[in-house]
């Protein structure tokens, strides 16, 4: 879908990650879409229709009749979880916890959700329009709380 996006002018992302599936006989290495179903689209409200007839494309996520834009800082700190080199896995969607950013290294500047999963210290940032998050692993030592 990424490709049939692209060929009509339109700018895509999908982010994707690696992961490990258990078969009946066998472990196999994929690499899946870190929000199934959902895939980053810019473009102007006058081009809807153009998504829309784009094969794969079933709806775009709107309020009412209105196509509701994903903040660019979400969209930019997911590309930089990706890009770390971190482990990144999809998590589920939080809405408490103490927000934090991290202030150096190839992730400084995201902020997210500070979240602790067996004695590791994890960052969540959430994709609020879609209610998903994503998490990668960090040092509590490159975080400071997010004030206000």
């Amino acid at each position: 879908m990424e490709l049939a996006l692209a060929a009509r002018g339109l700018a895509a992302y999908l982010p994707v990650f690696a992961t490990v599936r258990k078969w009946s006989d066998r472990f196999k290495k994929l690499v899946v879409p870190l929000f199934p179903g959902y895939i980053f689209c810019r473009f102007d409200a006058s081009s809807r229709v153009q998504v829309l007839k784009t094969p794969g494309v079933i709806s775009i996520v709107s309020t009412g009749q209105t196509p509701t834009p994903v903040p660019d800082a979400q969209v930019e700190a997911v590309q930089k979880m990706l890009a770390s080199g971190s482990p990144v896995e999809p998590c589920a969607y939080l809405k408490e916890g103490e927000r934090v950013r991290i202030e150096e290294g190839p992730m400084a500047g995201v902020e997210g959700i500070l979240l602790e999963v067996r004695d590791a210290c994890r960052l969540v940032v959430a994709i609020e329009l879609f209610q998903r998050s994503v998490s990668v692993q960090i040092h509590r030592e490159s975080v400071v709380p997010v004030r206000g």
